[in-house]
């Protein structure tokens, strides 16, 4: 699995889906907006990827993760990221 599917990346906090999955927040689902490369990119097989980690988490006797969950498919571009996360949070909340 390539990295940008499994985590946010940063050189000081890694966020992989090893810590979405150990999450409890209980009924406080979120609503998960990831702009990098590939996390919501959707694999087959044993192991989810980012974005499915955080909505396949829980269940209606457990619940914990996502209530939604944008991210891209495929490979992003640096310098258009923050504009497109700013945007939607801007579209939602103005």
């Amino acid at each position: 699995m390539k990295d940008g599917i499994a985590q946010w990346w940063a050189d000081c906090f890694p966020y992989s889906t090893t810590e979405v999955n150990a999450l409890t927040n209980g009924q406080k689902n979120t609503f998960v907006t990831s702009i990098g490369c590939g996390v919501a990119n959707w694999i087959s097989g044993s192991s989810n990827g980012f974005g499915e980690a955080w909505l396949e988490i829980g269940d209606e006797n457990s619940p914990k993760g996502a209530c939604s969950f944008i991210g891209p498919t495929s490979n992003t571009h640096t310098a258009y990221n923050n504009n497109i996360d700013r945007g939607i949070y801007v579209g939602m909340f103005e």
